[in-house]
């Protein structure tokens, strides 16, 4: 027995269907782009219009440090604006990472032991508008608070803004704060979301009862989507259908009956 094609109103084929499909599959494909390429938890403090070089006496040599809190694994960069105030011959720039814990944990006097240091010629970290200071990454980043402290040689600066984008983004010239930020951004190995659940996964960090709970809100969010798109089209239909007058047939009338 064949099975008869449900037709719309005007004679063709219901397309209703594979429309709200069609939107769905669109938006997994979306969906899927962006948990696999869109870097999120990334610390950053792009320059604005309120920009100033710190310390503002680049005369002597000066400490400028910068809290933040990263909400991507493996932090493995940081990098920064440097400014000079002329020619850079000699001297070393001191770079060092620590955690921001302890009594002074929302300083950059913190007792946390440093995490990553290098040193850079003066020279290399102003040949450039912004260094960018790679190291191992830092594999449990995620969720703490960082101080960035640099050691300036005189001549050389840090581009910042006197703004604050973070509530963890505060400014430390010479060990005291300063109502601003730098100007830098961060990188890590496992910045998606794609990254940090398979890194969860492959390091045990993520659980048998959490995984499925994962999937089961997954699961439950996309049937819910699809259920709305459906319950639009709908909507839509009943909207686009002419009401028929009081009293009409529902179906035309055969001639001879």
């Amino acid at each position: 027995m064949a099975v008869k094609q449900q037709r719309d109103p005007a004679g063709g084929h219901d397309r209703g269907p594979l429309v709200v499909w069609a939107i769905f599959a669109a938006f997994l494909a979306v969906e899927a782009s962006l948990a696999c390429w869109w870097p999120i938890g990334l610390a950053s403090a792009r320059p604005g219009t309120r920009d100033f070089v710190a310390p503002d006496d680049l005369s002597a040599a000066a400490t400028v440090g910068q809290l933040f809190r990263t909400g991507a694994t493996g932090l493995s960069a940081v990098a920064v604006s440097p400014r000079s105030a002329g020619p850079v011959t000699g001297g070393s720039i001191t770079v060092e990472l620590r955690e921001a814990i302890g009594p002074n944990a929302r300083t950059c006097n913190a007792q946390g032991a440093i995490l990553r240091r290098a040193s850079v010629p003066a020279s290399a970290f102003v040949s450039r508008p912004e260094h960018v200071w790679t190291f191992e990454p830092v594999d449990i980043s995620r969720g703490r608070l960082f101080c960035l402290e640099i050691t300036t040689v005189p001549g050389v600066g840090l581009l910042a803004m006197r703004s604050r984008t973070d509530a963890d983004g505060q400014l430390f010239v010479g060990g005291r704060p300063v109502w601003a930020q730098l100007a830098f951004r961060t990188a890590a190995t496992h910045d998606t979301i794609a990254k940090q659940i398979l890194h969860r996964l492959r390091s045990r960090s993520l659980s048998i009862v959490d995984a499925a709970t994962l999937v089961e809100a997954a699961i439950a969010g996309h049937a819910a989507l699809l259920g709305v798109l459906y319950l639009t089209l709908a909507g839509v239909r009943r909207a686009a259908t002419p009401a028929r007058p009081s009293g009409a047939s529902a179906e035309p009338r055969q001639p001879g009956n």
